[in-house]
C-alpha cells in the first residue's frame, strides 16, 4: 500500500470506528474473565442484552451487556461445550457438547429444561431463522435436524463420504442449511425435503466455518482462505486469502457486505465481501481465534481463543461501522486482495 493510502486508511480508522481511536493499537479490548479453561464459543443474544460464553471447562457464563456482569454460571455436567446458539426470540440458549448432548436453557429463569443426545461428540450448531428447528453436527459426520420442542430428529443428513461436521448455518429464509466438514467440503441441504441441494468445491485441508448472506455462501478453512460461493449454482465466485493461518471463525456484518475474520495467527481482520481489506488488524496474544460474535447493532465485537479470557472491542456507536469503512476504502481505490474465481 502506498503511503498516501496508508495515511488515508489510518484516518478512516478514527472516523469510522471511534472518535477516540487514531489507529488499531489504540483500540484496547475489554477483557472478561471467569472461565478456567479455553473458551470455544462466544455469542451475543439477538437483542444484544446478553453475552454468552462456554468452552472446555463445561461452564456456560451468561453476562449482562454492556455491563459485562455475570448473571448466571451454568453447568453442562462437566462436558466441554463446543458451540452455542440462541433461538431468534432470545428465549432459549442452546449448547452443543462434547459428550454428544444438546442442552437447552430458558434465558428468562436460567433453568436447564431439556437435554437431547442425537449423536456422538457435537461440534456445530444452528437454529433456523423462524426458531422452529435446530441442527447439530459433530464427529460422526451426520447432521441431526430436530424440531425445537422434539427429542427425536426429524431427519439425519449424511453425505456418502462421512467426515466430522465443523460448521453449520441457515440461509436467511431457512430454505437451506449450509455445512462444512473436516475433509474440506462445503454443502447445502434443502430443508424442504431434507436432501442434498448442492455440493460446492472444497478447501485445501479442513473447512472450519460457514455463513450465508445475499445469495452467497461464505466458508473458511485451515488453508487461510475465505471462499465465496453462489448458492444457486454452486460456483466459486471469489477466494479471499485472509490469513496465512487457519481461519476457524468469521462474522458477517448485518448487511452481509463485510466480513470480519479471525485466524490462528491471533489476528482479526476486516474485509469487504469482494476482497478489499480495511488495512486494520486487531491483535490478540493468543495463538488463535476460536470464536467471534458481532453484536446485533454492530457496535461490539467479542472473540475467544485458546485462553480463559474473552476480548470485546467497541467498534462504533454509528450504524454499520465495518460497511462504512470498507465502502470508503473501495472508493479510494485500495487494491483488491481477493482473487476472482477463474
Amino acid at each position: 500500500m502506498t503511503r498516501p493510502l496508508l495515511h488515508f486508511a489510518l484516518a478512516l480508522c478514527a472516523a469510522s470506528f471511534s472518535a477516540q481511536a487514531a489507529c488499531a493499537q489504540d483500540w484496547a479490548p475489554r477483557l472478561l474473565k471467569g472461565h478456567s479453561d479455553w473458551v470455544y464459543s462466544v455469542l451475543f443474544s439477538p437483542d444484544g442484552k446478553y453475552l454468552a460464553s462456554a468452552g472446555e471447562d463445561g461452564v456456560l457464563l451468561l453476562r449482562g451487556w454492556p455491563d459485562g456482569e455475570i448473571k448466571a454460571k451454568l453447568s453442562s455436567s462437566g462436558a466441554a461445550i463446543t458451540a452455542l446458539a440462541y433461538t431468534p426470540d432470545g428465549a432459549q440458549l442452546l449448547a452443543a457438547c462434547g459428550d454428544g448432548y444438546l442442552r437447552f436453557w430458558a434465558v428468562g429463569n436460567l433453568v436447564p429444561f431439556r437435554s437431547v443426545r442425537p449423536g456422538r461428540a457435537l461440534r456445530a450448531l444452528a437454529v433456523s431463522p423462524d426458531g422452529s428447528s435446530v441442527s447439530a453436527g459433530g464427529d460422526d459426520g451426520k447432521i441431526y435436524v430436530l424440531r425445537i420442542s422434539s427429542d427425536v430428529p426429524d431427519a439425519v443428513l449424511a453425505p456418502q463420504q462421512l467426515s466430522p461436521v465443523s460448521g453449520l448455518a441457515y440461509t436467511a429464509d431457512g430454505s437451506l442449511l449450509l455445512s462444512t466438514y473436516y475433509d474440506g467440503t462445503v454443502r447445502a441441504w434443502s430443508m424442504r425435503d431434507k436432501t442434498l441441494f448442492k455440493e460446492f468445491g472444497r478447501h485445501v485441508g479442513p473447512a472450519r466455518a460457514v455463513r450465508a448472506a445475499e445469495g452467497k455462501a461464505f466458508s473458511s478453512g485451515e488453508d487461510g482462505n475465505i471462499m465465496v460461493w453462489d448458492l444457486s449454482t454452486g460456483a466459486l465466485e471469489r477466494t479471499i486469502k485472509a490469513h496465512n493461518a487457519p481461519i476457524e471463525a468469521f462474522s458477517l456484518s448485518r448487511s452481509g457486505r463485510s466480513i470480519i475474520s479471525g485466524g490462528w495467527d491471533g489476528a482479526i481482520r476486516f474485509w469487504s465481501t469482494t476482497g478489499i481489506q480495511a488495512g486494520v488488524d486487531f491483535k490478540t496474544p493468543e495463538s488463535g481465534i476460536y470464536s467471534m460474535s458481532l453484536s446485533p447493532d454492530g457496535s461490539y465485537l467479542a472473540s475467544s481463543g485458546p485462553s480463559t479470557d474473552i476480548r470485546v472491542w467497541k467498534l462504533s456507536v454509528s450504524e454499520s461501522p465495518v460497511d462504512s469503512l470498507i465502502h470508503r476504502l473501495r472508493k479510494a481505490g485500495k487494491r483488491m486482495l481477493g482473487a476472482p474465481a477463474r
